[in-house]
């Protein structure tokens, strides 16, 4: 990991483009805030000098190689794609159009959490800005549905409280819609993840502050979109740490605990 990753303690959003099989890093409270990262498979070979000798010599060279070639390491390097339009940390972070597109969505500027979201195009190498939705949030959860062409947003960070509320993003129109989900059950606060089954089943999950002492409870719900009546249901609302770990408590930032089996 290179010095602009790590300048960036914490914040930057992380995706993964299936097309080009490599990991995106989106902004992040540092001085590369506003860098877009790329992740990339390097393998050193490609790049060797075949040698200009004869025949012989490149052979023997050949020969040479293939026996370096279980020494030879093959990293995994990141690279400078491009800056954002503005520095943000904390954001929500998908891709469009089967990768040909990323989208970023919310997340926080100095102090104020954002609604904007930006778009950037690979093939062009450039941003354009899209619509804003309605709550300024940072790390929310994401989710596109890449048939109907619909971004989901949801959970978060709402001026420094949960964001219960869930927002979708119609590609085609360029516009937010809000009224039509309800608003969550669960405070789902930290990077919460979303995917949809089916084209109309809609789940988010997380691990969420619901007892008001601490991030310990295990929860997800999901509502059927086809309904004119939408609500939310509990599919899973476990305390994490009694039922998992056999702790019962509560935890502080303070403290450092060691669990073993």
């Amino acid at each position: 990991i290179d010095s602009r990753v790590k300048s960036q303690p914490y914040g930057n959003s992380i995706t993964f483009s299936s097309k080009d099989q490599r990991l995106l890093s989106i902004g992040g409270n540092g001085i590369y805030g506003d860098a877009l990262l790329a992740l990339e498979f390097r393998d050193d070979h490609k790049h060797e000098d075949p040698g200009h000798g004869g025949k012989d010599e490149q052979d023997e060279q050949h020969v040479h190689a293939n026996d370096d070639d279980e020494e030879k390491e093959q990293e995994w390097s990141w690279r400078h794609l491009d800056r954002l339009p503005c520095h943000r940390y904390n954001s929500s972070a998908v891709m469009l159009d089967h990768g040909n597109r990323l989208l970023v969505a919310g997340g926080k500027e100095k102090e104020t959490n954002l609604n904007t979201v930006v778009l950037y195009d690979f093939g062009q190498a450039q941003w354009s800005e899209l619509a804003s939705f309605v709550y300024g949030r940072r790390a929310a959860g994401v989710y596109c549905d890449q048939f109907a062409q619909r971004v989901y947003l949801g959970g978060g960070i709402e001026d420094e409280q949960c964001a219960h509320s869930v927002e979708w993003y119609d590609v085609h129109k360029n516009a937010w819609n809000l009224m039509q989900i309800p608003r969550t059950r669960f405070s789902h606060q930290l990077h919460p993840v979303m995917w949809l089954e089916n084209s109309y089943m809609l789940y988010i999950a997380s691990v969420c502050n619901t007892r008001g002492y601490g991030l310990e409870t295990n929860c997800c719900e999901w509502i059927d979109l086809r309904e004119d009546k939408k609500a939310w249901n509990t599919l899973i609302e476990t305390d994490l740490l009694k039922e998992v770990f056999g702790f019962s408590g509560k935890l502080s930032t303070d403290d450092v605990y060691l669990v073993s089996n």
